[in-house]
Order: structure tokens, then sequence, then C-alpha cells
């Protein structure tokens, strides 16, 4: 179904992971996310991975998987925006 994992629940404890990880990494500035990140950034993946990626052709498959990887850069912007408004 998805690329690299079984099913959807390991697939989202691999994006829970992967997130945390990123989010603990990113810039300790607290300009380095701001609300149009968590919002825009999201909508750019899916656009990139739908569209110009070709996510299209594959029907609904493509579909769900340019919308699991707009939800992975949501959740990504999203923990580094909550760990910068934490401090």
């Amino acid at each position: 179904m998805i690329r690299g994992a079984r099913d959807l629940d390991e697939w989202l404890a691999r994006l829970n992971r992967d997130t945390d990880v990123s989010a603990a990494s990113a810039p300790r500035e607290k300009s380095a996310v701001r609300w149009w990140d968590v919002f825009f950034r999201p909508a750019a993946v899916f656009l990139r991975l739908y569209l110009l990626m070709g996510g299209f052709r594959e029907g609904a498959a493509g579909f769900i998987s340019a919308g699991l990887g707009a939800f992975s850069e949501f959740t990504k912007y999203a923990k580094m925006w909550e760990q910068f408004r934490e401090r």
C-alpha cells in the first residue's frame, strides 16, 4: 500500500518517529517556523506529488499517497511550531 510500510499503522508509527526527529533537529530560532509554513508547505507537497510527479495518473492510490505526503509535512511543521511555542 505505502512504500516501505506493510500497512497504514506501520506508516503512521514511522511518521510519528520521523517527525519527532525532524522537529528535534530543527533550528532553534523562533522564526524558523511561521504559521504559513504549517498551512502552505503541506499544500505545496500535495501539489508537487499529485500534479508535478504524476500522482494523478495512479488514480485513488496517487491521491492517497499525495495526501499522506502532505499530512507528513503538516505533522513535521506542527510539531516544530509546538516546540518553539513552548519555549
